[in-house]
């Protein structure tokens, strides 16, 4: 398979080899914002114990960072606050990850309109699925959380996405998904 099939019609090579993209997307430096996140912003706003490292990838834990991310960014105003950009850059970081984690996605770099909360913003973080799926715009789903009607709603526009794909990149492999107990024990399957 080629690259190209993580964004049919819009995957740009060259946007692959961007130098700020490549130093954003080493693994060190997402763990490294990851981490950051953890400690410093979803700890300030935690109402017990933050998940620990070897926790970080359930869709649990995704539901937790999502409710923590509602109250960091209770508006779309939030987003572009300079002072802000360090944990939104995190999110992305996470977010992504764990699409990679509980759905076999892949980061690659969109074309075009970098995102302003990246670094230099010359790029933007999405994920891309081999298995066949439409690819995830991260900044896009940190967008929609933030802009929802009533106010920010991270579990519905993010928690519930990375749900929607692992049900169905669980389904794609033939693994067993905790969405198949559930569809049992209402005589769904």
């Amino acid at each position: 398979m080629s690259d190209y099939e993580l964004d049919p019609g819009f995957y740009d090579e060259d946007a692959q080899h961007n130098p700020e993209w490549m130093a954003w997307v080493d693994p060190a430096s997402i763990a490294a914002q990851i981490d950051a996140l953890f400690s410093e912003s979803l700890a300030s706003v935690a109402d017990g114990d933050v998940p620990p490292p070897a926790d970080r990838y359930t869709q649990e834990t995704v539901w937790w960072v999502c409710e923590r991310f509602n109250e960091l960014f209770p508006d779309v105003d939030a987003l572009y606050e300079r002072d802000n950009r360090r944990a939104a850059n995190g999110f992305l970081c996470y977010f992504g990850e764990a699409l990679r984690a509980l759905a076999g996605g892949e980061w690659f770099a969109r074309a075009g309109v970098g995102s302003i909360l990246v670094p230099g913003g010359s790029f933007t973080p999405a994920i891309g699925y081999r298995w066949g799926y439409d690819a995830d715009d991260i900044t896009n789903l940190l967008f929609e959380a933030a802009e929802a009607p009533g106010g920010t709603d991270a579990v519905d526009a993010i928690g519930d996405e990375i749900y929607s794909r692992s049900v169905d990149y669980a389904k794609a492999h033939g693994i067993p998904h905790d969405f198949d107990e559930v569809r049992r024990k209402h005589g769904l399957m």
